[in-house]
């Protein structure tokens, strides 16, 4: 492991500039706010060539810290001056692109908590929770359980509010207009001041508060025009901005929203205020940070104007002006939980609302004067949303953090379920391909629908997905996604691991089958001791709970039982194995070739000196007689693999 200043020491004392990229690719990424420091640097056997590893946030954005490392060494190595201010922003606009937002990062922390695999899948806000028949998908606070009618529902604002008033839930009286004198007459008719906001808006976009005359709602329907054909005219609720997350019919998390305002000290105008506010290095730009910058427009100016105000103002000291009448976190408003203070019948008629509308997660936003009274005294309904935003019950400016990924996670996947489908890996130099098929074909009897990939392709159920080589990620991928699938099996090759990696968190079991000289000379790997440490990346990533199965006949097989979290089981030619007559006394499971008998030989696999199967090899087809010795160890193989994954391999 490295220590601080330890690259420093490397370039005093000399140090390739494979080595140099490695630390400029860390710093990079470090630079535009992301936390990384794993990196490792390996000489090939071409002059110049190296293999360089470094710990990155997403494949994106990958590649583009690579190429930025390698032109400013080689550009510093030259003499070159360099400033990497323009593609350094550049790369922190890409990274805040495909980020996972708030909502996203808070329930895939709550998977990781939980050791629910996550796959990034192919839109920047999606994403799978689990593998196969036992996943979820999120984007944002949106689950693949959430109805598509509800959502739908809960964006038409309009439909949301009839909905809720015939079933007696209190709304803002108001209604739909289509043109500017509709707009006029709405407001005369429901009274002033008035709301004004696109009927099937979101985020506070369009929506202007507490207009008192003609003039200011022909502005606001003119802005929320250019969002929406239909305008809803509201009559302006007075009361406190609260926010409730319903869960499963259930309130994970409540928060009082307070619109941005500044506050006077007597010494500085209302424009220095704003740069104190934005100064706080918990605001950042859009949802980047806990909170959002306010930023300087004329919506600020036309919110003072109306206090009589403007942004050279100078407030007493404890004056207050609001810079904005609403309080979306998104255009610098501010949160305080009240989680433990919102009274049953607020939270009932919340729950009640949310149902109605058939959404499983929303964000009840209702004004009330005080929402521990009975009914929030005077409390009004105004909006239910799906895929509610959870930043500002996540990082409250006061009160207790809410984890709402967690609520949502644990409404996803019931304890104990961890999302998982039957696992198992295969990898080594020969047999890889025939155990993997193997292992299926027990899976398959025993009543799953199983996937396999490989070099021969991608299969599930028995029918061909796709043709190929597909003895890593790609494959894996294909069979992990699908929802069909109950049982894995993948084959994991020496490229698929150096270039894409495994495609897979862990494996319930992983077997290796064997190292041998067959592929090196290659990609780095130049020694059966390199081979073994590559393979040993397969025994690593194994539950605890599982098991790795080894072939005892093979000595660098063998001695990757040390590198593996969770029991090994083995697999020989000869009950004589010392790893086999050890493993049989300490209880554990096993497979070996029983040679003892004088007429047949049989393929046997205990835990202990319990016989789980007990089969004549000269039955077996496979080993032509029990001459193959090769199959025999693959047959040996995956019925030692079966086993451990909890099937009988002759069912």
């Amino acid at each position: 492991p490295g220590h601080p200043g330890g690259f420093i020491e490397r370039l005093e004392s000399g140090t390739y500039l494979g080595h140099v990229v490695e630390h400029v690719a860390l710093e990079i990424y470090n630079s535009v706010g992301i936390k990384v420091a794993y990196g490792t640097t390996r000489a090939l056997n071409e002059k110049g060539l190296y293999r360089i590893v470094f710990n990155c946030s997403d494949a994106q954005t990958a590649p583009e810290v690579a190429a930025l490392a390698v032109a400013t060494v080689r550009r510093l190595a030259r003499g070159q001056k360099t400033c990497l201010t323009d593609q350094l922003e550049k790369l922190r606009k890409l990274v805040a692109e495909i980020e996972p937002g708030p909502s996203s990062a808070a329930i895939l922390r709550a998977a990781a908590d939980r050791n629910i695999p996550v796959i990034a899948l192919d839109s920047p806000l999606l994403y799978q929770l689990g593998y196969g028949c036992r996943a979820q998908r999120i984007q944002a606070a949106e689950t693949s359980l959430t109805s598509g009618i509800a959502a739908d529902i809960a964006t038409d604002k309009e439909l949301t509010k009839a909905m809720l008033a015939k079933a007696g839930l209190p709304v803002a009286p108001g209604c739909c207009v289509s043109s500017l004198p509709e707009a006029y007459r709405a407001a005369d008719q429901i009274g002033y001041p008035v709301v004004v906001k696109p009927a099937d808006g979101c985020k506070g976009k369009g929506v202007s508060l507490f207009l008192e005359n003609k003039a200011e709602v022909m502005a606001a329907y003119k802005a929320a025009r250019q969002l929406s054909k239909r305008i809803l005219v509201e009559k302006h609720i007075c009361g406190k901005d609260y926010r409730l997350v319903i869960v499963n019919g259930k309130v994970a998390a409540a928060s009082e929203r307070q619109p941005p305002c500044a506050f006077g000290d007597g010494m500085h105008t209302i424009a220095e205020l704003i740069e104190e506010i934005n100064a706080d290095p918990r605001r950042g730009i859009d949802h980047e940070k806990p909170l959002t910058k306010i930023k300087v427009d004329r919506k600020v100016a036309d919110t003072l104007q109306k206090q009589h105000l403007s942004f050279d103002s100078l407030l007493k000291t404890g004056e207050k002006a609001f810079l904005r009448w609403h309080a979306n976190l998104s255009i610098g408003g501010t949160a305080i939980d009240v989680t433990d203070t919102v009274h049953p019948s607020v939270a009932a008629a919340c729950i009640r609302a949310a149902r109605l509308v058939g959404l499983d997660i929303a964000g009840v936003d209702l004004i009330a004067e005080d929402i521990s009274k009975p009914n929030g005294q005077n409390m009004t309904l105004i909006e239910i949303n799906a895929a509610p935003g959870l930043r500002m019950h996540l990082f409250p400016a006061e009160g207790q953090q809410r984890d709402v990924g967690k609520e949502i996670v644990d409404y996803l996947f019931e304890l104990p379920e961890p999302g998982r489908i039957p696992l198992v890996a295969v990898t080594g130099t020969n047999g890889k391909t025939t155990v993997t098929r193997l292992i299926t074909a027990a899976f398959t009897a025993a009543g799953y629908n199983a996937g396999y990939c490989s070099t021969d392709g991608v299969f599930l159920g028995g029918s061909l997905l796709a043709q190929g080589d597909y003895a890593g990620p790609g494959g894996a991928a294909m069979i992990l996604r699908d929802p069909a699938t109950e049982a894995a099996v993948l084959e994991v090759a020496r490229g698929g691991i150096l270039n894409s990696g495994l495609g897979y968190d862990y494996a319930k079991v992983a077997v290796i089958t064997n190292i041998s000289e067959d592929h090196l000379g290659s990609e780095g790997i130049m020694t059966l001791a390199d081979l073994a440490h590559l393979k040993a990346l397969v025994a690593e990533r194994v539950l605890p709970d599982g098991c790795v199965v080894l072939n005892a006949d093979d000595p660098l097989v063998a001695g990757l039982a040390k590198r593996a979290p969770a029991l090994p089981a083995y697999f020989s030619l000869s009950r004589d194995n010392v790893l086999i007559r050890q493993n049989l006394n300490e209880n554990h499971l096993c497979g070996y070739l029983d040679n003892s008998h004088p007429d047949n030989s049989y393929l046997c696999v205990q835990r202990g000196y319990e016989n789980l199967l007990h089969l004549n090899v000269t039955l077996l087809p496979a080993t032509n007689g029990g001459m193959i010795l090769h199959n025999i160890q693959n047959l040996l193989a995956a019925a030692v693999a079966a086993i451990a994954a909890g099937i009988n391999p002759v069912a």
